[in-house]
């Protein structure tokens, strides 16, 4: 957790909220490596999202097995009937 309220912005946050970079970008997109990429025009946008949906497909996410302590040893395994 950090050290002040988590709803705090720093002075940089709230100087950029206050003087903006002058672009022409409209759309932004995540870039699937933790970045984004800022585009003028919506076809340039669909762009990259179709590119970011493509990444996605080809690196899938890890699943994260549930830890072990969070089933009890002795717990009865499920066997109740489906309707």
């Amino acid at each position: 957790m950090p050290p002040g309220p988590i709803c705090n912005p720093g002075r940089a946050s709230l100087e950029a909220a206050a003087n903006p970079a002058r672009t022409k970008d409209l759309y932004f997109v995540a870039d699937g490596s933790g970045g984004h990429v800022f585009s003028e025009t919506y076809e340039q946008h669909q762009k990259n999202v179709a590119k970011l949906r493509a990444l996605e497909h080809t690196d899938p996410l890890p699943v994260v097995a549930a830890p072990a302590a969070a089933v009890p040893a002795n717990a009865a395994p499920n066997t109740a009937a489906k309707p």
